[in-house]
Parts: structure tokens; C-alpha cells; sequence
């Protein structure tokens, strides 16, 4: 894989930078474009640099681009700059915001139907504590 550099933009549309080498053709010496570098834009021209949004491109196409357009006002006043390693581009800003995938949680374990005799103990415990509680069957004196 090409070496990438992440380069900051703070236009907010966006910039196409193109490059071009000269070549050599019948006519004489032609600009010929060798490559492109679309950069994403801020939304925000007077963003602070670490706001900007950041585009990974080609070192090499970079380091051409660069290279013509050293003097211009896009560099000089760092419209267009080269970022750090800390950088994010868009796509890592939004994967740094997205929530953690919550764990999984174990499958439920099917309960095993109780037996016919721990059924019939289960049912007389239940009704002999409901009546203890409710009160309601006293036993009547003679």
C-alpha cells in the first residue's frame, strides 16, 4: 500500500487539487494532469487548524502538489496544510463517537419442566401457605 500523509482543509465546500508534470509531445512541452487529490471540506472557513477536516491522500501526489504550489495563498495561509499523526479524518471522527457495541448477552437457558412429584409437592405448599396467610379457613370449633 502507498505511504498516506493526512492533509487538513478548512475551505468549506472542499478542494480538488489537480497535478500536472510537464511532457514532452509534438507540439512542444504540454501540462499533462498525473493525478487528483479531493480533500473534504470543514463546513467552517474560520475554523481553529485542529477543527478542520482531515482527507488521507497519496504522500507523492501530495509532496508533487505541494511542491507547484508552495507560494500560494492556499498554503500560505494554511487553507490547505499537512496534518499530524493525531489527525482523524472524518470516518475516524465518527468512529470514535459511535457507542460501544454493547456485550452479548448469553442465550437463556431453557428450564426443565419440574417433575410430576415436585409439581404436586410444590401445589399442596402453595395452597397450605396461601390459606395460612388469608385466614380465611379457620378451623370452626365444635
Amino acid at each position: 500500500m502507498a505511504e498516506t500523509v493526512k492533509i487538513g482543509c478548512r475551505v468549506p465546500s472542499g478542494l480538488r487539487l489537480r497535478v500536472y508534470e510537464m511532457q514532452d509531445t509534438p507540439e512542444g512541452q504540454m501540462a499533462v494532469e498525473v493525478g487528483m487529490i479531493e480533500l473534504a471540506g470543514s463546513g467552517d472557513l474560520s475554523a481553529p487548524e485542529g477543527d478542520a477536516t482531515y482527507s488521507e491522500v497519496d504522500a507523492g501526489l501530495w509532496d508533487k502538489w505541494l511542491a507547484m504550489n508552495k507560494d500560494t495563498d492556499l498554503i500560505a495561509n494554511r487553507t490547505v496544510y499537512k496534518g499530524n499523526a493525531s489527525a482523524k479524518t472524518p470516518a475516524e471522527k465518527e468512529a470514535a463517537a459511535a457507542p460501544a457495541p454493547a456485550p452479548e448477552k448469553p442465550a437463556d437457558k431453557p428450564v426443565a419442566a419440574p417433575s410430576s412429584a415436585s409439581t404436586a409437592s410444590s401445589a399442596s405448599t402453595a395452597s397450605t401457605s396461601s390459606t395460612a396467610v388469608s385466614g380465611l379457613d379457620k378451623p370452626k370449633a365444635p
